[in-house]
């Protein structure tokens, strides 16, 4: 395992999950055992982040990822069995290079579009700056060129930013989808922002989004004053119970469905190792944990991506954090 003073890599050797999490491994189960395929790849690239001035440090989240996987101990589940779960690696970074993060997109963008090609595959991918999500579409796209794809932003900011600079910018990044010709030309995509702060976004902001076959789940005016159903069997609170019924619309319209989660919606206080901290207001924990046990058990979920896990700014609570939400949604993946 690479310490934050090495430098990084340009990949790491595939290993099977077992290698970090002491469970039960499914890679020698015979294959009609297995119902789903999950492969975690890292994008160890923050480009993105400081090409906007923004705070660096997220490159290191993928190897930070997979130390926390190696240093917890997790009780087996139920299904276990009827998953399997494997290390694909890293997208290169090639730090010395003029072009490394055009590099590192397009090598991800391929991978990502070689795994979901395989049969009963999803990926789960770890950054990294939020501009990873662009090369994850574009992968999902072409695996699935038929498809109608929907799409959930969960963050803080809409990431619609005009782009000045011909570079990857995190903050440009579904601006950068919806103009996609596989977006555009579709009568059957859309983007759903939840979790947004208004404060964090312009008003040319929200009316690129909403004019651009986007929702936005405001944090405050949507989540905030949603009623709790106090008697609801499986999850509790606002958020959780507010994206289940958002998931269940979307997935009445598409196909499948990516998202992207970017930890900057959560909580600082219990989340503070991020590029972006939500300093008033965020998801909660708990609220966190129950949104990605909704998409681990929603059939139409192939592709989750865990942008801006910072280490370099903490590196114990958040990692911890991001480590149990990876178990929560491969035991909710189980579970369909």
């Amino acid at each position: 395992m690479f310490s934050d003073e090495e430098q990084l890599p340009l990949s790491i050797p595939k290993k099977d999950f077992s290698h970090y999490i002491k469970i039960p491994s499914s890679k020698d189960l015979p294959i009609t055992s297995i119902k789903k395929s999950i492969f975690f790849y890292g994008f160890p690239n923050d480009e993105g982040k400081y090409n906007i001035g923004g705070r660096v440090g997220s490159e290191k989240g993928p190897f930070s990822f997979r130390k926390g996987l190696q240093d917890h101990d997790f009780n087996t589940f139920k299904n276990i069995d009827s998953i399997s779960i494997r290390d694909e690696g890293n997208a290169p970074n090639h730090i010395l290079l003029e072009n490394s993060l055009w590099e590192t997109h397009k090598a991800s963008q391929m991978k990502i579009q070689e795994l979901l090609s395989l049969k009963n595959s999803m990926v789960f991918v770890i950054g990294g700056s939020n501009d990873m999500t662009y090369s994850n579409y574009k992968g999902l796209t072409n695996a699935f060129p038929a498809k109608s794809i929907g799409l959930i932003n969960i963050n803080a900011h809409l990431n619609v930013r005009e782009d000045k600079t011909n570079k990857f910018c995190s903050n440009s990044v579904f601006r950068m989808i919806t103009q996609e010709d596989s977006f555009k030309n579709s009568n059957n995509s859309f983007v759903y922002h939840f979790a947004i702060q208004g404060a964090q976004n312009t008003l040319n902001d929200f009316t690129y989004a909403e004019n651009n076959k986007g929702k936005i789940i405001f944090l405050d005016k949507h989540i905030r004053r949603f009623t709790i159903n106090r008697t609801h069997p499986e999850f509790s609170t606002q958020a959780g119970q507010y994206f289940d019924s958002v998931i269940k619309e979307l997935s009445s319209k598409v196909d499948v469905i990516m998202v992207s989660f970017d930890l900057d919606s959560i909580d600082s206080c219990f989340c503070p190792g991020v590029c972006t901290p939500s300093v008033i207001g965020g998801l909660s924990d708990v609220e966190a944990e129950e949104i990605f046990m909704i998409i681990g058990r929603n059939e139409k979920v192939i592709l989750v991506d865990m942008a801006e896990f910072n280490p370099a700014v903490e590196n114990i609570r958040t990692k911890k954090l991001v480590v149990t939400l990876f178990y929560t949604f491969c035991k909710a993946v189980s579970e369909r």
